[in-house]
């Protein structure tokens, strides 16, 4: 698994890492304290069809289970394009729910 950016929430709770390998591309919530995975979301790879995309860039704001919170997933379709007119997108996951719920929801 490869590592390349992460961002604590506002409460220092939870951290979260975007990874970029092809086996478990995405962005994974920690415990920040422990280490401990809390969540995986998994589709960023999938974003534009017949191509691979990685998470290249996470930032938010908020924390899980607070209201208006959010989490910004920058994505690049190849290394070293993102500055050359390579694709890319940035997904917007909704934080906020209940601190009952395991499932972000995706809002762009």
């Amino acid at each position: 698994m490869g590592v390349d950016h992460g961002w604590i929430d506002d409460d220092g709770k939870y951290m979260w890492i975007g990874t970029f390998r092809a086996h478990n591309n995405g962005v994974h919530m920690v415990e920040y304290d422990t280490g401990r995975l809390v969540h995986s979301i998994h589709g960023i790879a999938n974003l534009f069809p017949g191509k691979y995309t990685y998470t290249s860039g996470i930032s938010g704001h908020g924390a899980w289970g607070k209201p208006g919170s959010v989490l910004a997933v920058a994505s690049c379709e190849e290394f070293g394009t993102q500055w050359q007119g390579g694709k890319s997108a940035v997904v917007l996951l909704d934080i906020s729910l209940s601190k009952n719920s395991t499932q972000p929801v995706v809002i762009v």
